[in-house]
């Protein structure tokens, strides 16, 4: 069979020295992590070339790193329950427009009762941590399975309504890809079951 030739060029066309020139001391993240990457790469020299998967592999194990070495630090106006910022990684039920609202978690029972309710769904979730905890509040951090992106929800129980206010919200990046709405319905579900 006839050796198709292509007029694609290979993976390393594209990765100029430019490009590969990391700047680590401005990065956030660890320096470390970017050990692979920090170092000037000539396409023409045969000794350097990679091939096409595995110089990516190395890109996006060091890109990994690097963002789980900075998990963010923790919001300031936490306590508060502030607004949601515009980013959609963020749910509120205090919210009022489409993208952040959200219902929030009913109980019936006796304030306490709802609080250990609550406790023993929170603990049984993998990667949470409670921050603090409160007769009337808590504060809870949700980290990611890979990149270890923290999300920092807070919950207030309003006693005269009967109901678990709560905001939900990432602390860095733009989108969360529904992970905190999927998260609180899945909370609400379960403490709803366990009421009934």
């Amino acid at each position: 069979m006839a050796k198709i030739k292509s007029n694609f060029p290979p993976p390393h066309a594209f990765i100029f020295p430019e490009q590969l020139k990391v700047t680590c001391k401005n990065f956030p993240g660890s320096k470390k992590s970017f050990k692979l990457l920090c170092m000037d790469f000539d396409p023409n020299n045969q000794e350097e070339r990679m091939p096409g998967k595995k110089l990516i592999l190395y890109f996006c194990l060091a890109c990994g790193l690097a963002v789980s070495g900075y998990a963010g630090s923790v919001p300031a106006n936490l306590g508060q329950f502030a607004p949601c910022p515009e980013s959609p990684n963020c749910v509120s039920t205090q919210a009022k427009d489409e993208t952040h609202a959200i219902a929030s978690i009913a109980y019936s029972s006796d304030r306490k009762i709802a609080q250990k309710r609550l406790l023993k769904i929170i603990n049984s979730l993998p990667r949470t941590r409670i921050v603090v905890e409160r007769d009337d509040y808590f504060h809870v951090e949700f980290t990611s399975r890979v990149l270890r992106f923290v999300d920092d929800v807070e919950f207030y129980f309003d006693v005269e309504e009967g109901k678990i206010h709560f905001r939900s919200a990432s602390r860095i990046g733009h989108s969360d890809l529904g992970v905190n709405r999927k998260r609180m319905e899945a909370i609400r579900l379960r403490f709803s079951s366990a009421e009934s």
